[in-house]
């Protein structure tokens, strides 16, 4: 399950590199965002400095969703955003925020990067100890945040996704529980997501042996083993409906992308797959196959061998 920034910055190295998602292995698009926001970002990028998309608009942005804000991170000074936009307000005391104003009232909000104040001592003065205008490193922005899916960040220089706690898997992981659940697929874990996780067990395989099985109506598949589930995967089947039921076997494995940008490819029936892709909304988005997070369509492929049975039910 997703887990706090803070406790998952205590289990990551203090040099440990962020995970990158390339362009190619995510689903945002900068069609998706503000455009207002894409020139704060391109100016900041312009300029020398860091420009990320931060924060739940990018988790939102993964999930195919349309964000509410666009928020905005870089290693640029309150001071050097404000001489870098004319629009620019600076707003706050215990940490300055800067605020770009467009038409229609609308504001882009630009945070400096920072990281979590050592704890002072307590007979510091009032004004001292609350104090939290500290900055810091881009990795420091994002172990400091509240849950590791909203650590993540948006790079405009390449268009990648960094990662720097854990949070695309706990992302999947998340989702995948949600829709096992039948809970709404928002991606985060709110107080039905606690109550569930109170009594939920390890679903159980609908049929016997080793297999693998996928449910159109809660959008996750399960590898099989001996009858128990061992892997549950979040996916993304036909948008039509078109994803055929019933009982099918693997007849054709293919290693790392095709021409269709589909990643290790187990086919079952017609030109339909288990695969990896580099979008898996939580809703059926696909044109038929069976789409897998890239990140464990390897592993998939790897337990999927010629022969496998698969079973496709609502």
């Amino acid at each position: 399950m997703t887990s706090a920034a803070p406790e998952a910055g205590a289990d990551v190295p203090e040099a440990a590199p962020p995970r990158i998602r390339p362009r190619s292995e995510h689903p945002i698009s900068r069609s998706q965002i503000d455009p207002d926001a894409l020139k704060v970002l391109y100016r900041l990028k312009t300029a020398g400095y860091k420009a990320y998309l931060v924060g739940g608009s990018v988790r939102d942005l993964l999930l195919g969703r349309k964000p509410k804000d666009f928020d905005i991170g870089t290693d640029a000074s309150p001071q050097a955003v404000r001489k870098l936009f004319r629009n620019c307000r600076l707003i706050g005391r215990r940490f300055r925020l800067a605020h770009i104003l467009f038409p229609q009232g609308k504001v882009i909000e630009v945070a400096t990067f920072r990281r979590r104040p050592e704890p002072l001592d307590p007979e510091a003065p009032e004004l001292l100890m609350t104090s939290d205008n500290v900055f810091g490193t881009a990795r420091e922005d994002a172990l400091r945040r509240d849950f590791t899916i909203n650590g993540l960040f948006y790079n405009i220089a390449d268009y990648s996704v960094i990662d720097y706690v854990g949070g695309l898997d706990d992302l999947d992981a998340v989702t995948a529980f949600q829709k096992l659940h039948g809970l709404p697929r928002t991606g985060t874990v709110d107080a039905r997501v606690w109550r569930e996780l109170q009594r939920a067990e390890i679903p159980r395989a609908r049929y016997p042996g080793d297999h693998v099985e996928v449910s159109k109506g809660r959008q996750v598949l399960f590898l099989v083993r001996n009858g128990k589930v061992a892997l549950v995967v979040p996916v993304s089947t036909g948008a039509t409906g078109n994803t055929p039921l019933g009982h099918w076997r693997v007849y054709s494995r293919v290693p790392g992308y095709n021409a269709k940008a589909m990643y290790y490819s187990s086919f079952f029936v017609g030109g339909f797959a288990i695969h990896g892709y580099a979008s898996v909304p939580p809703y059926p988005a696909s044109h038929g196959c069976v789409r897998i997070p890239l990140w464990v369509a390897y592993r998939v492929f790897s337990l999927i061998d010629y022969g496998t049975a698969v079973y496709i039910y609502w």
